[in-house]
């Protein structure tokens, strides 16, 4: 006997054990009469064989036993059938979920980690931006060299095609989410290049850092909205993707 939750339960081995011998004491409590109780007489009938005669006066019975074990054997057929289909069944969702597992695997390790640095960067960015044109323009010229490296490794980081494998099985708010962040981060890398290059350009003009600062700010706004987008769906991008782990994990679990 095993115990499941406290209380006992009957293993499929002794389960079988009794019912083959309830099977057994049924079978001799109505074969033992047939074999050897006397039989009614009847006037016209006399002599005769008396297995004959057992036969022809039970066979009712016995082709109600006939029945019955032909049944009980089709069923227990039908039970192994179902059981080794159940099985094909779940072997076959293994096989189709593997490739969803390592796909999901792929596009999580080591995507999710490097992403979520470059949130923390961008919040930065965002932070700064939100100040007062002037005061977010002198902070800007004072780290667009480092600024201008991530919003370049940004978009390198979501332009691998590993990242993407996974793509298909995303929602539907993630997937469009991924979308504008791809274009938001493009438009942000050549904006932050474009910044980089006139920046450049005014310091050897020999531009004072009033004047450069100045032209900063004018863009300030635009490159505001831009990297305020990237941040929004690229926190729905983020949770889409540890949403779709955790569903894989679940379905590997059962």
């Amino acid at each position: 006997m095993q115990r499941v939750w406290g209380k006992p339960r009957m293993t499929s081995k002794n389960r079988r054990r009794v019912y083959g011998a309830l099977a057994i004491i049924v079978g001799l409590g109505l074969a033992l009469p047939v074999l050897f109780g006397e039989s009614p007489t009847v006037d016209d009938r006399k002599g005769g064989n008396p297995w004959r005669n057992a036969i022809y006066d039970f066979q009712t019975l016995i082709t109600g036993f006939a029945a019955v074990g032909a049944a009980y054997a089709t069923v227990r057929a039908m039970q192994k059938t179902d059981k080794k289909a159940d099985k094909r069944h779940r072997d076959l969702m293994e096989l189709s979920l593997r490739s969803d597992r390592l796909k999901v695997d792929r596009a999580i390790n080591p995507f999710v980690d490097l992403l979520s640095e470059h949130e923390e960067h961008i919040g930065s960015l965002v932070r700064i931006l939100a100040k007062a044109d002037g005061e977010a323009a002198v902070d800007l010229y004072r780290e667009y060299g480092y600024f201008g490296r991530q919003a370049g490794g940004l978009l390198a980081l979501l332009g691998s095609p590993q990242l993407h494998q996974a793509d298909d099985l995303l929602d539907g708010n993630s997937a469009h989410s991924l979308e504008r962040l791809l274009d938001a981060a493009a438009t942000h890398d050549m904006v932050m290049r474009t910044l980089f290059d006139d920046i450049f350009a005014m310091v050897q003009a020999r531009k004072s850092q009033e004047f450069i600062v100045d032209q900063i700010a004018h863009r300030v706004e635009g490159l505001f909205t831009i990297v305020q987008t990237i941040e929004e769906h690229l926190a729905i991008y983020l949770a889409g993707l540890r949403r779709l782990e955790r569903e894989y994990r679940r379905v590997s679990a059962v």
